[in-house]
């Protein structure tokens, strides 16, 4: 009885989780892509400047 009990609390948990991974990866993948074009932006300014 104590497991069905406890499964609402694991799939509220399981959901929460998932959206913090979910936020995570996206930010993570955010972060990376700005850095990607900053690096991308100065290498091209160096290129110009030549």
């Amino acid at each position: 009885m104590y497991l069905l009990d406890s499964i609402p609390h694991l799939i509220t948990f399981a959901v929460v989780y998932l959206k913090n991974i979910i936020y995570y990866e996206k930010r993570y993948f955010y972060g990376i892509t700005v850095y990607y074009y900053c690096c991308i932006g100065s290498y091209q300014l160096k290129i110009s400047e030549i």
